[in-house]
């Protein structure tokens, strides 16, 4: 079984990046969710993973390639993708994963950190910050983040992304924070507008979701 848990509203959020296009899904593990993109209408999932269940890994299927070996072994000899997906990756420094992410068009991250929970490492969390957000939900149990093409500069980070450049910033107690509904932004207190300046929603009577953590 995969880890996390995908929300209606977040399966209708991929499905709308993955139709039609080549996939490719990093960590596919038992390829649950390689399994679940082609559902939601990839027209081919590449399933990448140094491990797989029972220690092998399984037959290819049509429209889904299984390649198994290390990003940095087997990223240069990947085709070019339009979507990569990524969920739960280690918090341990991955060679060669930022280089296949690079290359795709967008970038679809499935994670915790802000529950004690620790996915991705710091360098996976500037790649993001790097790119346009374009997606950005948020759950008990996990956040789905969706960015596309690369920014002049930086942006605002996301909640989940500003835990996971420093576990230090994951709060200590479980509290209510409510965020802006289109890009996460925390909204420190109810009638506030979104703090983000590049939000669409940046204006005065915007109000978020509440998301306990």
């Amino acid at each position: 079984m995969p880890f996390g848990h995908l929300t209606k509203p977040m399966e209708a959020a991929i499905r709308a990046l993955v139709e039609g296009q080549r996939v490719v899904d990093l960590g596919s593990g038992d390829l649950a969710y390689a399994e679940r993109l082609l559902r939601l209408g990839a027209s081919h999932v590449w399933a990448v993973d140094k491990h797989y269940l029972n220690g092998r890994p399984p037959e290819s299927q049509p429209n889904l390639t299984v390649v198994p070996g290390y990003y940095v072994d087997v990223g240069p000899n990947l085709p070019l993708f339009d979507v990569a997906f990524l969920s739960w990756p280690s918090n341990q420094r991955m060679p060669g994963l930022i280089e296949i992410l690079e290359r795709t068009k967008v970038v679809i991250y499935l994670g915790s950190n802000t529950d004690g929970s620790a996915c991705g490492f710091s360098r996976l969390y500037e790649h993001l910050v790097g790119r346009r957000l374009i997606v950005a939900m948020e759950h008990r149990r996990n956040t789905l983040i969706a960015v596309e093409e690369s920014l002049s500069e930086p942006r605002i980070p996301t909640l989940e992304e500003f835990c996971g450049f420093d576990p230090t910033n994951i709060p200590v107690t479980r509290v209510q924070v409510r965020t802006c509904n289109s890009c996460s932004r925390v909204v420190h207190s109810e009638g506030e507008g979104c703090p983000n300046p590049e939000c669409e929603d940046h204006k005065p009577g915007v109000l978020g979701v509440v998301f306990p953590f």
